[in-house]
């Protein structure tokens, strides 16, 4: 499989902006699913770093035609391994010819570069209020800690607050809501991202 970096941007697809914390730079995307699975990758735990439409591949399909290849996104996981995934709706994933050329390029990325490459669907993506909880403290994280002595937060709220415990303390420095969700965008505090976020919302304090 031959590797060759990409020229530039397609120029007849309409492009998004994702300002990501996690790879400390503004990543274009070609849809809003992609954006929104910027987005899910920036607070997914596992995974330290991603890139966008990251090289064009040339290879042989099922089919033996010559082809060319560039997956949607790169990611890094903690432990260093590499993977590759197509974001795409999941509804057409499922045609017997999208299975087959799917399992076919899977089989070419796993035996020549030893990597995986998988679906990354809308099904997950907007997942329960996954993406709607992103969305809102992904726009406060913008928001400085400075005024927050995150060292004392912590020591008065404990490692499982409730969210509205942590809107109660913040209320006794001077600070709005706002604040809060901005210490959930920071992700010193973390939360079941597909559940409703509420003042029950239990929080747990991040290992990192």
């Amino acid at each position: 499989m031959t590797q060759r970096q990409l020229k530039k941007y397609r120029s007849d697809r309409q492009v998004l902006l994702f300002q990501s914390i996690k790879n400390n730079r503004t990543l274009w995307a070609e849809s809003q699913l992609e954006r929104d699975s910027f987005r899910y990758l920036e607070y997914l735990e596992d995974v330290v770093a991603f890139e966008e439409q990251p090289a064009q591949f040339a290879y042989l399909d099922d089919r033996d035609s010559q082809r060319d290849y560039t997956p949607d996104i790169k990611i890094i996981n903690q432990d260093g391994v590499e993977e590759y995934l197509e974001v795409k709706p999941q509804v057409f994933t499922k045609s017997r010819r999208s299975k087959e050329r799917f399992n076919h390029l899977r089989a070419l990325f796993n035996e020549v570069k030893g990597v995986d490459y998988s679906y990354l669907t809308d099904s997950v993506v907007y997942e329960n209020k996954l993406t709607e909880n992103l969305k809102q403290i992904h726009h406060f994280r913008k928001l400085s800690l400075s005024k927050i002595n995150i060292k004392h937060l912590i020591n008065e709220l404990g490692k499982s607050p409730s969210f509205g415990e942590l809107i109660q303390y913040l209320k006794t420095v001077g600070l709005v809501k706002k604040y809060a969700l901005s210490v959930l965008g920071h992700q010193i505090y973390k939360f079941d991202y597909k559940q409703e976020l509420n003042e029950q919302t239990l929080l747990s304090l991040s290992e990192a």
